[in-house]
């Protein structure tokens, strides 16, 4: 993700990723909580800059807004949400920052209207935090007459494929003489040899391949089996895109023979 541009000489706002969580001030009569789950490359981003237009009250392009959110979360503080919620995530109770959550205190949950995004490392606080207590969430929400909104966006398998692999294309390194790491061979198959010995025998990694020393991108034809159901993995494992893996394994039924029929 691009760092934030300099926005003092009045180029165009990027909004993602800059400073704490956005208040608007709003109230509204009955509560709303829009929970974004953000997979990479789909066009998450995009709608992060429309829920911030949400959320503003002044805009240097359009003018003076109205707000129809109360507060945004982005994926670096999602804290901020589950402290304005501690009576569900106690962990979490004490810890409201005013410098990252914008306010002294938490918003009254019944008069706000909040948007928040799981993201990235977030994705893992969504699954082990959020998604066991969805349940009683909405029930909370559902009392006060409120509405929970669970959301996600996805894309064109081929274009999504692509659009990865052109940001975050799979590498090797290599050492002097053909010579190459296997730490990313280990990463994304337990079978491959250890870190530091030659992974020749599961990827070419000859002079030819490895003309300097340094990190190469790997091929995109030998990625691309290992990136059948991206999205699905990014929608059921909190570690993409570190490992770079679909939703299967190239091992099949041998990673446990007791599952084999």
């Amino acid at each position: 993700m691009s760092p934030p541009r300099d926005v003092s000489a009045g180029r165009p706002k990027i909004y993602l990723p800059t400073g704490p969580a956005r208040y608007s001030g709003l109230e509204v009569d009955t509560p709303l909580l829009f929970l974004f789950y953000h997979v990479e490359k789909t066009a998450g981003s995009a709608v992060m800059k429309w829920l911030h237009k949400l959320v503003s009250v002044h805009d240097r392009d359009l003018g003076n807004l109205t707000p129809r959110l109360t507060s945004l979360y982005d994926f670096t503080h999602t804290s901020c949400l589950l402290s304005q919620h501690g009576d569900l995530f106690p962990g979490y109770a004490k810890l409201w920052d005013e410098r990252r959550c914008s306010v002294p205190h938490p918003p009254p949950w019944q008069r706000s209207a909040t948007a928040a995004e799981f993201h990235a490392y977030t994705k893992k606080r969504y699954w082990e935090d959020f998604v066991p207590v969805l349940p009683q969430l909405r029930a909370k929400y559902a009392a006060a007459n409120g509405t929970v909104i669970t959301v996600t966006l996805l894309r064109e398998p081929i274009s999504h494929i692509m659009s990865a692999y052109k940001m975050w294309p799979p590498s090797q390194r290599c050492k002097a003489g053909g010579s190459c790491d296997a730490s990313f061979c280990s990463a994304v198959d337990a079978a491959r040899p250890k870190r530091g010995a030659r992974c020749s025998a599961v990827q070419p990694c000859s002079p030819a391949d490895c003309p300097t020393a340094g990190k190469h991108a790997l091929p995109l034809p030998w990625w691309l089996p290992r990136a059948i159901g991206l999205q699905a993995g990014s929608l059921t494992l909190d570690s993409w895109p570190n490992k770079h893996i679909g939703f299967h394994n190239l091992r099949g039924c041998q990673v446990t023979a007791a599952d084999c029929p």
